[in-house]
């Protein structure tokens, strides 16, 4: 069960270097996702299994984006998968981050095609949140929610409203961020 989660995830890895490279990564994809699925058909109940598969449909939605085509397909694949690990692992600070990340990916394919982000935003807060109450000392929850809290920032200042009390929630974000990490 192990071998087929690991070896899509290599192959998730591989195509993550081919999109840095601006090679097609279509086809480590799609091998990706043949093993993948075979790791959930083995395990269903396998929150890492459920992780790996929507971080692969999460960088497809990406890949997709980037290329001007609509993402959302693959997107409500990786938040099914998502929202089922945590299920599975509601514990589980690293589940909690990628569905943060999802639903970050979301605020970029809504902003896109949809025109509004806030449900986005809310439920990656709600995420990285859930990923703070359950291990404070995540420096990344931290950055991540302070990069969201800035991005919602923009986004008020463009629509014409108050982006300050948005701004100053994600330098607080990042001041607790710095505070979590030794000198």
């Amino acid at each position: 069960i192990v071998a087929w989660r690991e070896r899509g995830t290599v192959l998730v890895l591989r195509g993550k270097s081919l999109l840095l490279r601006g090679a097609d990564p279509s086809s480590c994809f799609a091998r990706a996702l043949r093993d993948l699925d075979q790791s959930i058909r083995l395990d269903p109940n396998s929150a890492e299994n459920l992780i790996e598969r929507g971080d692969l449909h999460l960088r497809r939605a990406l890949f997709q984006h980037e290329r001007g085509a609509d993402g959302r397909a693959s997107w409500e694949m990786a938040f099914t998968d998502l929202e089922r690990a945590v299920a599975i692992a509601p514990s589980s600070p690293h589940a909690w981050f990628v569905r943060a990340t999802v639903w970050g990916t979301r605020e970029l394919i809504a902003r896109a095609h949809d025109g509004d982000p806030e449900i986005a935003w809310r439920e990656a807060d709600l995420s990285l949140s859930k990923v703070l109450e359950l291990d404070p000392r995540r420096v990344d929850a931290y950055r991540e929610r302070s990069t969201l809290w800035l991005n919602r920032a923009q986004f008020a200042k463009e629509k014409g409203r108050d982006p300050f009390p948005l701004y100053r929630a994600g330098e607080a974000d990042l001041s607790r961020a710095l505070e979590s990490v030794p000198d």
